[in-house]
């Protein structure tokens, strides 16, 4: 059988030309927008909810259940036996740090949204957009602090060599929590 392969080398070498990337993206305020969704999802998620569940109410003393086995990784946070393999305390930290992560995206790239005009409006919505992201971060943050004490304060851009970051004072991360509030 003979394959004849002629005209398909332009088709498979096209650039393709409806992609996103970071240089390309945060350039109006509708894409600010959908970025900030993405920080807005997370409050939706399964994850989030169930931790925030986990971690406020049923560690309260109200909350009585009947399967308070140390087998069972809730029953060790309502009785206050924490380790390090509890899926719960690492779920908690995942979600808000991607969280944390997701906002910063928004907030580092807030300049780069170029107005098409210059109305009072647009400006209005994009400072807007700015203080949500602003304190859902903060949210998240709290979140943090309530559960750990003092935790890393990451950066807004993050750079492949400063991965790791040593973990803030507790007043500190109140401290860049008020920041973000005010």
């Amino acid at each position: 059988i003979a394959v004849i392969s002629s005209g398909c080398s332009d088709f498979l070498t096209e650039e393709p030309q409806g992609t996103s990337s970071k240089d390309n993206y945060f350039r109006t305020p509708y894409q600010l927008q959908e970025s900030l969704n993405g920080v807005y999802d997370l409050l939706q998620s399964d994850q989030y909810n169930n931790c925030e569940w986990i971690f406020g109410e049923a560690c309260g003393d109200d909350v009585i259940g009947n399967d308070e086995s140390t087998a069972n990784q809730i029953a060790e946070l309502v009785n206050f036996r924490f380790r390090t393999s509890n899926t719960w305390i690492l779920n908690r930290y995942s979600i808000n740090y991607k969280g944390i992560s997701r906002a910063n995206d928004v907030i580092a790239n807030i300049d780069r949204v170029q107005l098409a005009s210059e109305e009072y409006s647009n400006y209005t919505n994009v400072r807007e957009i700015l203080g949500q992201a602003k304190f859902l971060r903060a949210l998240f943050y709290f979140n943090l602090v309530k559960t750990y004490g003092g935790v890393p304060i990451r950066p807004e851009t993050e750079e492949i060599d400063h991965l790791v970051i040593p973990r803030s004072t507790k007043e500190e991360v109140y401290a860049y929590i008020e920041k973000d509030l005010r």
